[in-house]
């Protein structure tokens, strides 16, 4: 059978970026059973619900979950509404390269040239000429011999463990061990014929009998002829019996250890969502008014002089640096260009105790409009009212008052207890969801500085958390680019070791495609269609990348990274560069095309985040 066709197919490898010690592949019978189990029923579980949501009859259709990416902008595009569902959005924040994998890929991308061979390979197969060259009188001793020996490699694959699919190998271990054991045996050589009895030991008796009457040339071609050719026909008889299998995936020991992670992270997210539940429970209402009165309490009575008394303050600076935040804080509440006077914001830092809460300042001046005055009179109703517009804000007035808070809070040095207390009232009038990537970095600050408990803010972590997840769950998988010429020196380690000494040549390619977004669109949506087909040739993958390379001007990249200098340090010396620079610049096309594809699919996951809990609370 001629499997050239198939070959072109073969997706290798690339080496050196997994981690060492965790390529470990696990198996239903090995002593890894029990971890192949809980990935494999974890897998079956979240496919089926998601499956479930987008309206499928299925409760398994690995065609879905080749490229999260591509599952992503699927769901976006037809099933919107699915997306920002708990059901859906939380398991794939939480999978850590286990749930897709190109590996059905692989196997539906070959599976229709191995049937189309199958039946010239069936018809040689019942027709074999694998004993022609044997003199006449040998033919049984080989025959039966090769079935001796086949026998004993289904032995010891199932002693070792594994499945009897890997007899193959066994046999070529077997074949090797002969020939090994003949050549460099020196001291006296071991024969053939000793080499195969020793291998057969004293089981099977008939094989043994052959043995005795055959010479050493019968047993070196048998060897070296015979045999070599069956081992051959085995491995191409498992081949077309793998291809036209069922599909069954296969997991590794670095993917349980993504597992375990996933398993925590959902913990996790499941505890704030409990903990962030309790102010809603009630209704938003009731737990601004409880914030309200809280706030009276504490405030008790509210004084404000008149404009143009002179408030003593031990600080002016401090004063002054106050009032820019003040003041940036109620342009951005407004909309108009407000400038409130020092002497009021040194009636709030008086040391009389006007207040004593800071978020209470914070209240007063968001009600303050242009040419208006501060109030002179503060009740529970005007802090409702403040509170819910609060709860409206846009992601510009969300950031404001944030910032306000925590520079007045500087500011005052504000104990402990009462900072903790600020943030939780911001955090609960605010509410809901994170508007933008700049205010997460707010509250990542917040978090990191303020003294938080780790039960205070639930719904602020729980966005914190969830974003997070966002960022994290996109895999590239470098080793499986389809960029990668099998053999090369590049696919053997060396694109790792690129990456290792150059951690942004990629980031670099990545910036370049986001500024001429409009050039690249037709590369990006052929290559994230391929990415995510059941049934995509590397040929054709390969032809699209080296396409959509000649869209990046390498003068420039070549000058901060010297891409040439590489290829040549890593070929031999007087060898052509060029192929191996033609990899290169593919694999980076290929790597940076698949970062862009799943930076959209990030965006994509934080709106929907957003809409899941600004719906729910």
């Amino acid at each position: 059978m001629d499997f050239s066709i198939l070959l072109d197919n073969v997706r290798p490898i690339g080496q050196n970026f997994l981690p060492e010690g965790k390529c470990t592949l696990l198996s239903e019978k090995a002593s890894t059973s029990q971890l192949y189990k809980q990935i494999k029923a974890y897998r079956a579980e979240v496919q089926s619900e998601i499956l479930k949501m987008l309206g499928s009859k299925a409760t398994h259709d690995e065609s879905k979950f080749i490229c999260k990416a591509g599952l992503i902008a699927e769901c976006s595009t037809n099933s919107p509404s699915v997306l920002d569902k708990r059901d859906v959005l939380i398991p794939l924040l939480c999978d850590w390269d286990v749930l897709c994998s190109l590996q059905y890929q692989d196997y539906a991308s070959t599976h229709g040239e191995y049937l189309a061979e199958r039946k010239a390979y069936l018809n040689e197969r019942d027709n074999p000429t694998l004993y022609d060259d044997a003199p006449p009188e040998m033919r049984d001793a080989y025959r039966v011999l090769s079935k001796a020996l086949h026998e004993k490699a289904i032995a010891r694959a199932r002693a070792g463990g594994t499945s009897s699919t890997t007899v193959a190998s066994v046999l070529g271990n077997i074949q090797s061990e002969v020939t090994f054991a003949y050549a460099e045996d020196d001291a006296p050589p071991q024969t053939y014929k000793s080499a195969i009895t020793s291998i057969l030991g004293e089981d099977d008796l008939a094989a043994r009998q052959y043995l005795t009457f055959m010479s050493e040339e019968d047993c070196r071609f048998f060897a070296e002829v015979i045999f070599r050719r069956y081992v051959s026909f085995i491995r191409a008889d498992e081949l077309i019996e793998n291809a036209n299998a069922h599909f069954r995936q296969k997991y590794y020991m670095w993917q349980y250890d993504r597992l375990k992670v996933s398993k925590h992270l959902r913990s996790q997210i499941d505890e704030l969502w409990t903990l962030a539940e309790k102010p809603y429970q009630a209704g938003l209402e009731r737990a601004l008014t409880s914030i309200a009165k809280g706030l009276m309490v504490e405030a008790k009575e509210y004084l404000l002089a008149d404009e143009d008394e002179d408030y003593a303050y031990d600080n002016d600076s401090i004063a002054a640096l106050l009032q820019a935040s003040v003041n940036e804080y109620t342009h951005v509440m407004s909309g108009h260009k407000i400038e409130v006077s020092c002497s009021y914001i040194s009636a709030m830092l008086d040391e009389c105790d006007i207040y004593t809460n800071p978020l209470l300042a914070l209240c007063i001046l968001s009600d303050v409009r242009y040419g208006g005055r501060l109030p002179t009179e503060i009740t529970a109703d005007t802090l409702l009212s403040v509170l819910s517009k609060f709860h409206k804000a846009t992601a510009a007035q969300r950031i404001a008052a944030i910032r306000f808070l925590k520079n007045i809070m500087q500011v005052l040095a504000v104990d402990d207890k009462h900072r903790r207390e600020a943030w939780t009232y911001l955090s609960i009038t605010l509410g809901r969801s994170i508007a933008s990537q700049e205010e997460a970095a707010e509250w990542k600050y917040v978090l990191a500085t303020d003294f938080i408990a780790s039960d205070d803010l639930p719904l602020i972590r729980l966005n914190m958390l969830l974003w997070s997840a966002a960022d994290e769950c996109l895999a590239i998988q470098e080793e499986r680019l389809y960029s990668y010429r099998r053999g090369s020196l590049l696919q053997r380690g060396g694109y790792a070791r690129f990456l290792q000494e150059h951690s942004d040549a990629v980031s670099e390619i990545v910036r370049r495609i986001t500024q001429n977004r409009q050039t690249w669109s037709t590369s990006l949506l052929t290559y994230q269609k391929m990415w995510a087909s059941p049934c995509t040739s590397k040929s054709s993958a390969e032809g699209l990348c080296e396409k959509s390379m000649s869209l990046i001007r390498w003068s420039s990249v070549y000058r901060k990274y010297d891409i040439p200098a590489f290829c040549r340090d890593i070929i031999k010396k007087g060898r052509d560069y060029e192929p191996t620079l033609l990899e290169l610049k593919s694999l980076l096309t290929e790597h940076a095309m698949r970062q862009v594809l799943n930076d959209d699919a990030r965006q994509t996951l934080k709106a929907a985040i957003s809409t899941m809990l600004n719906e729910h609370f």
